[in-house]
């Protein structure tokens, strides 16, 4: 896996209408993979006082302004309405959300909306949100357009069962170098986000496929509780037809003990160099 790569200019908040051009430009979207890589944003400063600090635009911006007069990227680190507004969002395959930590929150459609409850993007495979700061919870905002008002009204969600609520076909999620702790890695979240749907279900209404690679290296991780419940569904089983989880990086972490059922997880790649555990024990994956 890489280390976060540097971060680039920050974004400025954009006119509504402008917002859905900006995505499908050919910077951003790259139809022939089905993939969408939002610029870098950078967090204010926390050596700048917050009454001297702008949203002005940089002079990189300017000069993207120049070269696509009227089209700018809306600040939230996940702006999922502007996203849904696109002709390509039900299709979408890849999207990469790197170290967007100047405004680390989620714009999400209206709970009153066809789409406020999800799934929002049938389609999508991998998601990455790396280095976005981003912790246990996440501040939402929710409406019927892809404004990105900073003054709008928000409200804390847990992360985990919100991207679980992203897209049934996600395969790959990457959330490292972000703060979350081993409080939002319940069992019950982990299941919801990783485990495929229950064939023998009807009562399930949404076809989930199952993660295969879940990648949390560099939070804060302290414990594996989550992971030890869903270990034990291998006690005298092997056969679990809705484990698909090959990866499971938890790699510079502050995992202090590795618990015996973890053992039991069927993983192609477990991976937990840079813990505490690790550097007690000697002993590494």
């Amino acid at each position: 896996l890489r280390s976060p790569s540097d971060p680039g200019s920050a974004t400025s908040a954009s006119p509504t209408r402008s917002a859905p051009s900006a995505l499908s430009q050919p910077q951003y979207y790259t139809a022939a993979t089905q993939t969408l890589v939002l610029p870098t944003s950078v967090a204010p400063s926390k050596s700048q006082h917050m009454r001297s600090f702008s949203f002005a635009p940089t002079s990189a911006q300017v000069a993207q302004a120049k070269a696509v007069p009227g089209l700018a990227i809306p600040t939230p680190t996940l702006p999922l309405v502007a996203i849904l507004s696109q002709s390509f969002a039900h299709s979408l395959k890849v999207l990469t959300l790197t170290n967007r930590r100047m405004d680390p929150s989620f714009s999400l459609p209206s709970l009153d909306s066809a789409e406020g409850s999800g799934p929002f993007l049938p389609c999508l495979e991998e998601l990455s949100l790396e280095g976005c700061s981003l912790g246990n919870t996440v501040p939402v905002s929710r409406s019927t357009d892809g404004s990105s008002d900073l003054a709008s009204s928000r409200k804390n969600e847990p992360l985990l069962p919100l991207i679980a609520k992203l897209s049934p076909s996600l395969r790959t999620l990457d959330l490292s170098y972000n703060t979350l702790k081993s409080e939002a890695l319940d069992k019950d979240t982990l299941a919801d986000l990783i485990l495929a749907s229950d064939p023998n279900d009807s009562l399930n209404r949404t076809s989930r496929k199952g993660l295969r690679h879940l990648r949390l290296r560099g939070n804060r991780i302290t414990e594996l509780d989550g992971f030890q419940g869903l270990a034990e569904m291998f006690k005298g089983n092997r056969d679990v037809p809705t484990w698909k989880l090959e990866e499971l990086d938890l790699r510079d972490n502050e995992v202090g003990k590795l618990p015996a059922e973890i053992g039991l997880l069927p993983l192609d790649v477990f991976l937990v160099d840079g813990n505490v555990y690790v550097f007690r024990a000697g002993s590494s994956t």
